[in-house]
């Protein structure tokens, strides 16, 4: 075979294998892409503090788009819900703490993938 032809051939051959592999990958990321940047979970603040009285509401922002639920929460802190799907706004009371020391706790919401924390602080009596 011609020298020149080899030539053309390989390099005929190597542009055709790195136009599959961009391919692919591009391939990859349409397919997988819009799944992993869904699978987003953030909730605000980190950390929301009450007085001892109770009576104050506090507002948690939970930013996804999709659903959603409180698995856990400590039993002094109560919510307006424990479930929901994408972005929504979640009230948050703390019952009057007549304790003489400070205390602390979670809530953790969940998607079916990811979890994300609050943390409850409440002032003593």
């Amino acid at each position: 075979m011609n020298t020149s032809i080899k030539k053309f051939a390989n390099k005929l051959i190597r542009r055709v294998l790195t136009l599959l592999g961009f391919s692919s990958s591009l391939a990859f990321m349409a397919c997988y892409g819009p799944a992993m940047s869904d699978q987003i979970l953030e909730v605000s603040p980190d950390t929301i503090r009450f007085n001892a009285s109770g009576k104050e509401k506090k507002d948690v922002q939970v930013h996804t788009q999709e659903e959603w639920t409180v698995v856990e929460h400590s039993e002094f802190v109560e919510l307006n819900t424990t479930k929901g799907e994408g972005n929504e706004n979640v009230q948050v009371v703390a019952k009057p703490n007549d304790q003489k020391s400070e205390r602390q706790g979670l809530i953790v919401y969940s998607t079916e993938t990811v979890r994300d924390t609050v943390i409850v602080v409440q002032d003593p009596k």
